[in-house]
């Protein structure tokens, strides 16, 4: 027997979605796959170049790292314009403090070489800004690498320190051209189908309760999770806190930002001790 026999998980996830169904259905649960993102789009340099050229002008007292993929989509651009050696110089040098909102913009802030002074606890916007709130004086100027999701805090904090800044946006993520799979899902939760919803990201969170509503089905899928028709699985508090936003209590949430511990706390839910 499975660890996850019998239960129905919808899982919200573009480009990992598929290994995360897979993964449900060794251990025995039903996977339903209905991504309510299109796989992460990166800036074309004509447009991304120009923000690593301004980064680059050494203005920025503050760079901060949001995530893994977007430092190395910005290392790649500047490396295609052969100014890759400038921006790891800029990065590890005394002038300016990097900082990183979690452990994936830590690991790409490594793979190229670049330590960061400070990592917020939490993961989340809103601690990496509350630190900066802290630790940014009037007159600096912050450049900060934007996620697909990243909020209004890091403009709130330039704007309530005197601060100036730029934002460097490597990557976008849109609603699927065609969300007819992310429309069966939410139906499937709605009509009581459906054990638990699992979202790996702030910005696919967003995106379900979006099509829902889009669909007509916002407060039915709303009213879902809160009484306890489907429970919310949120990969780590970033996510978790996009349910929240909603309305939506996230009754599970690993320990750990990852796919594998993901599954554990799915795991240890389907067999309560």
């Amino acid at each position: 027997m499975g660890t996850l026999d019998g239960v129905r998980i919808g899982v919200t996830g573009a480009r990992k979605g598929p290994e995360l169904c897979a993964a449900i259905e060794r251990r025995g649960g039903t996977a339903l796959h209905g991504p309510t993102i299109e796989p992460d789009q990166p800036t074309p340099d004509a447009e991304l170049l120009p923000q690593v050229r301004e980064l680059l002008r050494g203005e920025a007292d503050w760079f901060v790292a949001n995530t893994g993929m977007g430092v190395r989509l910005l290392a790649a651009c500047a490396e295609r314009a052969d100014l890759g050696d400038d921006l790891v110089a800029l990065l590890t040098g005394d002038d300016l403090r990097v900082v990183a909102r979690g452990a994936k913009a830590v690991g790409g802030l490594r793979g190229i070489g670049v330590t960061p002074d400070a990592v917020s606890a939490e993961e989340t916007d809103a601690s990496m800004a509350a630190w900066l709130r802290e630790h940014v004086a009037a007159g600096d100027h912050l450049a900060v690498q934007y996620s697909a999701r990243t909020r209004q805090d890091y403009a709130d904090v330039a704007a309530d320190v005197g601060a100036t800044m730029q934002v460097l946006v490597p990557y976008r993520s849109g609603v699927p051209t065609d969300p007819s799979a992310a429309v069966t899902l939410v139906e499937a939760a709605v009509a009581g189908d459906l054990d638990v919803i699992v979202s790996t990201s702030a910005i696919a969170t967003d995106h379900l309760l979006r099509i829902a509503t889009d669909h007509g089905r916002g407060h039915d899928l709303v009213a879902a999770f809160g009484d306890g028709r489907v429970v919310a699985a949120a990969i780590g508090q970033v996510t978790a806190a996009a349910f929240r936003e909603r309305g939506v209590e996230p009754g599970i949430i690993p320990d750990r930002h990852r796919t594998g511990s993901l599954l554990t706390a799915l795991e240890r839910w389907a067999a309560p001790d």
